[in-house]
């Protein structure tokens, strides 16, 4: 794509998920009083140009760039030469009555195409870079996308499985279900775990892989794990029945300092993403 002309914004790109008069905006602007990228929302007759999804640039006229819409629900991410630029909300239905546009400029479009976005392509919430941010000293030593898959990675390994304890109806688990520690040599002595906090933001953790890498196979661990707080919750009869435990000690509910308190803070933490595992993840 490429702006050729125009009187003032010099802008262009693509609009989706269109319903009636209400639809998002991903475009270029070149050489205008601003020029930047930008997702934008026009409901109930308003446009929004929220700042948090907008990044600045130095795009000029009359030179092509390779424009591309990465949406995948509840994210979309616009790439301007294959870098990331900024992000936004799409709604599931994002992916239909998609076009282009222009506003205020003239501009040419080669080779358009829409094409199914494999699970194995990133769709994530970009950082905006705000003044001063070119004069920082500090480099990141990794990029987020590669910190996020060493970390996945290990959250999926099962360190130390061999030695995790057992459940006695499920069988084996993964060790994060019983050991909230593990140690130098993967050794797990620490012989606890806080369900209704740690699994809660494992859960979670887990439905934000499978939105992130699109595998199946995160949706898979956070289903397993939500199942055994369901299986292992408070007793139907006691005063606040099917809730989370607060502990798991040596192999039972309840237990270490919290003995068979619920930290009724945590319950909403354990709801909401235990409905997170749902259809689709959603």
């Amino acid at each position: 794509m490429r702006i050729v002309g125009g009187s003032n914004w010099h802008s262009a790109g693509a609009y989706y998920g269109r319903r009636g008069d209400d639809y998002s905006l991903a475009y270029m602007s070149a050489e205008s009083p601003q020029t930047k990228t930008q997702i934008a929302v026009r409901a109930a007759g308003h446009e929004e140009y929220p700042p948090d999804q907008s990044q600045g640039g130095n795009w000029r006229l009359r030179k092509w760039y390779r424009f591309e819409l990465r949406v995948r629900p509840p994210l979309a991410n616009l790439l301007v030469d294959d870098k990331l630029c900024c992000s936004g909300p799409a709604s599931a239905e994002a992916w239909q009555d998609v076009g282009l546009f222009a506003f205020d400029a003239a501009a040419e479009f080669r080779g358009p195409a829409m094409r199914v976005l494999a699970p194995s392509v990133p769709v994530v919430r970009a950082v905006v870079q705000g003044p001063g941010w070119g004069s920082c000293h500090t480099l990141p030593t990794r990029s987020w996308g590669a910190y996020i898959a060493l970390v996945a990675k290990f959250a999926a390994s099962d360190v130390g499985m061999a030695g995790a304890r057992r459940d006695p109806q499920m069988g084996a688990v993964p060790p994060y279900v019983f050991h909230a520690v593990i140690d130098a040599g993967d050794k797990l002595s620490y012989d606890g775990a806080f369900p209704a906090f740690h699994h809660s933001l494992f859960i979670r953790s887990f439905l934000n892989c499978y939105r992130y890498f699109g595998d199946r196979k995160w949706l898979d661990r956070a289903r397993q794990l939500a199942d055994w707080n369901i299986a292992h919750s408070s007793p139907p009869d006691c005063l606040y029945p099917n809730l989370p435990f607060s502990t798991v000690w040596e192999g039972k509910m309840g237990g270490f300092q919290d003995r068979d308190g619920l930290m009724l803070d945590k319950v909403g933490w354990m709801g909401s993403h235990t409905c997170g595992c749902g259809h689709n993840g959603r």
